[in-house]
């Protein structure tokens, strides 16, 4: 499986794909809507294979759903359907607890810790009844 992976900041939108080596972007802020979002991340993505997209929000995010507009991005993010927009699975975390996540399996199938970069967590922080122990089960942030 290829996934898309999505990281959605305020000044930025960064992407990378299973198999690809250098991530792409798109400017962010207060007029990314989500359907622009998604036009620019499949023009970017137009050549990459993926069939699951993976996207870390700056925003609380309740059970897979955005919940409110955040701040630093546009409007039009509550309600969005990003599974019809992107014509496959998707999986949406708040980029803090897809940092922590991402953070915890590095740690546990690696020896080597990767150069601090990346997303910030600095978004909402909250992700409310969502909040799966990656220690007992992993598979609860699986694409599936």
């Amino acid at each position: 499986m290829h996934v898309l992976v999505v990281d959605i900041g305020g000044t930025n939108v960064t992407i990378l794909a299973t198999g690809q080596k250098t991530p792409r972007t798109l400017r962010s802020g207060p007029t990314l809507t989500a359907t622009l979002m998604v036009e620019g991340v499949k023009a970017l993505a137009r050549n990459w294979k993926y069939d699951a997209v993976a996207i870390g929000f700056p925003g609380h995010v309740v059970d897979g759903r955005i919940v409110s507009n955040p701040s630093t991005l546009g409007r039009g993010w509550v309600g969005f359907d990003f599974t019809s927009a992107f014509g496959c699975p998707v999986k949406l975390m708040n980029d803090a607890a897809t940092q922590a996540l991402g953070s915890y399996l590095w740690e546990n199938t690696s020896r080597q810790r990767p150069p601090a970069r990346g997303p910030r967590a600095s978004g909402a922080g909250a992700e409310s009844r969502e909040r799966p122990d990656v220690r007992e089960d992993p598979q609860r942030a699986s694409l599936s």
